[in-house]
């Protein structure tokens, strides 16, 4: 049986925000579209009707989209996924564990793995392996997933969301589907709508807003704004000195190169940062909730980054390499440890 945890719910018109708690909680949606986050803990959840966005976390979870066309990221752990009925994205990162998907529907449903570029998913499914009855496919770092009753032959880029269509007959556009959304070499303002919208700045100062749905944003070069207002958005400022401004949902930021600020809003966000990113300011990080993504680092580099972090005043000051730092505004160095980072 699970531990009783105690969820916060927040509904408007047109969403239900669930968030659980540290415990092993049972989470279930409501009718229509759920956005549900189980946080630490061993967890359970169910989307029930709707186009739900459902986000296991930490922890061994399961996850249950049911009717509609769902979103399902187990997070760090080893998870159970199963999208039930509809047309579901299953989102991986490199660092999501050992998964796995009970229903993957060929022509159907697509997988999502942070991150990866055209070549990088033909060699994951160049490496895929037949188990049994089942599809195993690697991430690398001991990550994978495991496709219950599928075969490998039947794996190709379709699969994947952003590399093409089954049967050389695109998909009926929806609204909830969103656009493909590009600036020039100069300075853009960016408009994005209620679907799930992909947001390429390009050259230039652009100013970007995601709007409502999950959006992908890169920013590109020049000195950029980005704000992804409601949903689970990922933005990526790209080259310059830019400003990230997630809103409300759980969203995943990466300044990039040059001197970025990062505001994660709303729900548990995820901040990224590689060796050459440059000296980056978290606005409100939120120790136990948010997590900050250290790529490319050892688990020893982590060791001695957080002996050497030093309190200034109010904030927390990392030193990640010779040209790239990063400072946690209003963090107590005391409350940070191992557990706020993800490698």
């Amino acid at each position: 049986m699970l531990k009783s945890g105690v969820a916060q719910s927040r509904v408007s018109a047109t969403l239900n925000e669930i968030d659980g708690s540290a415990a092993d909680d049972r989470l279930f949606g409501l009718s229509g579209r759920d956005e549900i986050d189980g946080g630490a803990g061993n967890d359970q959840i169910f989307g029930g009707q709707g186009a739900d966005d459902l986000d296991g976390e930490r922890g061994n979870d399961s996850l249950f989209g049911g009717a509609g066309n769902d979103l399902l990221n187990g997070g760090s752990g080893d998870d159970l996924l199963t999208g039930g009925e509809g047309n579901d994205i299953f989102e991986f990162y490199r660092s999501s564990g050992r998964d796995t998907i009970t229903d993957f529907t060929n022509g159907q449903d697509r997988l999502e793995v942070d991150g990866l570029g055209r070549a990088a998913v033909e060699a994951l499914i160049a490496g895929a392996r037949q188990i049994g009855s089942d599809t195993v496919l690697d991430l690398g770092g001991g990550a994978q997933i495991t496709l219950q009753n599928f075969r490998v032959a039947d794996l190709d880029l379709s699969g994947f969301v952003g590399f093409g269509t089954r049967g050389g007959t695109p998909p009926t556009p929806q609204p909830t589907l969103g656009r493909d959304i590009d600036g020039t070499n100069g300075a853009d303002r960016l408009i994005g709508t209620a679907g799930r919208d992909d947001m390429d700045g390009r050259g230039g100062d652009d100013e970007m807003r995601g709007g409502a749905g999950a959006d992908d944003m890169d920013g590109g070069a020049g000195n950029d704004s980005l704000w992804g207002d409601a949903g689970r958005d990922d933005m990526d400022g790209g080259r310059g000195n830019d400003r990230l401004v997630g809103g409300a949902g759980h969203d995943t930021l990466d300044g990039g190169r040059g001197n970025d600020v990062l505001t994660g809003g709303e729900g548990a966000d995820r901040f990224e940062f590689a060796r050459n990113d440059g000296r980056d300011i978290i606005t409100d990080f939120t120790n136990g909730i948010d997590r900050i993504e250290l790529d490319g680092f050892t688990a020893r580099e982590l060791g001695r980054i957080l002996a050497s972090a030093t309190q200034q005043g109010q904030d927390v000051v990392l030193t990640l390499s010779a040209t790239a730092s990063l400072t946690l505004q209003d963090v107590q160095l005391s409350m940070l440890d191992r557990s706020d980072f993800l490698l």
